[in-house]
């Protein structure tokens, strides 16, 4: 078995629009290809997935990103998004929530 292993994936501003368009190679680049080679594809999952307003009170920003991300990752390759992180709770129990559905 083949398993790669990769650190924190976050949408920012930067980016959002090439998340929210599943524009694959100006994301990821070469990336795609790398994954394709593997039989497990976990990453860190470093915000949460919501629509949801309400972001807790915190020391630095909250992070989340539209639901749609899921399926970009999906789309990627990756079987398995790490959630134990300091902002998957960044938009309360219904951010957490609305990112379990969306996986």
């Amino acid at each position: 078995m083949k398993a790669l292993f990769l650190g924190d994936v976050s949408v920012a501003k930067d980016n959002a629009e090439l998340f929210r368009t599943g524009d694959m190679e100006a994301l990821f680049g070469d990336v795609p290809a790398i994954f394709s080679g593997n039989d497990f594809n976990f990453v860190n999952l470093e915000c949460a997935l919501t629509e949801h307003d309400g972001s807790i009170e915190k020391f630095g920003p909250p992070l989340k990103a539209p639901a749609e991300t899921a399926e970009v990752l999906k789309r990627l390759g990756v079987h398995c998004c790490g959630l134990s992180n300091n902002h998957i709770f960044d938009f309360g129990k219904q951010g957490y929530f609305d990112t379990v559905a969306a996986l």
